[in-house]
């Protein structure tokens, strides 16, 4: 039986696994899931519980404590596998939970999510670039079907923008990608404290993200694949966004996830104001961009 028909709260956990066989593999604060998470909490408020996991370990105690009525996977190269792993075991653990699939390696082609759906039937949901609308408006259709018997299944039914469902072998969509356009509708994960816990990890560097999207559309990148239109977060965001980090993680390094630092003419100002920041605290000690091409 799902968790929903117990809980007046939705229990929604959000996950970007890294592996650990021996340590963890993807040393960052998974800001895609942040942002997924931030908006979700945005949206619905006391209505959901929201965490967010960077490691398998982590997220299966917390579901074997609680298990989740939600749980949105980011798959990319590096842990296609673990996420497959990982939603199976969620379905073991609570059947009636959702399970949402995005990130880089989710596809735009209807025909290879019909495929991927039906080779995974313990996904319910495959969400397409930016997925902070798709996620929650998924969540939004199982809430308001939550007095049904099957809450997923006709959730499923609804289509929705930026995600894919499968009904009796019918792909159900809305558009193929819901995007963002403005970036001030997307709360801080840093910010609303969403990262608390992680950021008191050494090992995880945080990132900042000012700029979403690539005006290129080079084919051996995902951002070549998806919304070409560069959208910007306020400055002001990223100097709050900064100081934060400097009082509040652990580690001394930064990262900005920007796909072409330097291809506007604010990001002079970032550089100026991250330069002015290490002379007077030494802080960062390293920061890592990926220059404009």
């Amino acid at each position: 039986m799902s968790l929903m028909s117990k809980n007046t709260v939705l229990r929604v956990y959000v996950c970007d696994l890294a592996n650990e066989l021996y340590e963890i593999d993807n040393k960052s604060i998974p800001i895609g899931a942040g942002y997924v998470a931030a908006y979700c909490k945005k949206r619905f408020g006391d209505k959901v519980e929201v965490k967010i996991f960077r490691t398998f370990k982590k997220f299966w105690e917390a579901a074997k404590a609680s298990a989740p009525d939600v749980a949105g996977f980011g798959s990319y190269d590096w842990n296609h596998n673990l996420t497959l792993k990982a939603a199976k075991e969620i379905k073991k653990l609570n059947p009636g939970c959702a399970v949402l699939f995005g990130g880089a390696n989710a596809e735009i082609e209807p025909e290879a999510n019909k495929i991927f759906l039906t080779d995974n039937p313990d996904i319910d949901f495959v969400i397409y670039g930016d997925g902070e609308y798709p996620f929650s408006n998924v969540i939004e259709n199982i809430i308001g079907n939550s007095g049904k018997e099957d809450p997923i299944g006709a959730a499923k039914q609804i289509p929705v923008d930026g995600a894919r469902a499968l009904v009796d072998k019918v792909l159900i969509m809305g558009k193929p990608m819901d995007t963002v356009t403005n970036m001030d509708e997307i709360p801080s994960p840093y910010l609303t404290g969403l990262f608390e816990d992680l950021l008191k990890d050494n090992i995880l560097v945080p990132i900042i993200q000012n700029i979403r999207g690539c005006p290129y559309e080079c084919r051996y990148c995902v951002s070549g694949t998806q919304s070409g239109k560069i959208r910007q977060f306020p400055f002001e965001r990223f100097k709050a966004e900064f100081e934060y980090l400097k009082k509040n993680a652990a580690s001394r390094y930064l990262r900005l996830s920007d796909d072409n630092f330097g291809i506007v003419e604010s990001d002079v100002k970032i550089a100026e104001y991250i330069r002015e920041s290490f002379g007077k605290s030494n802080y960062p000690v390293v920061f890592k961009a990926y220059s404009a091409k």
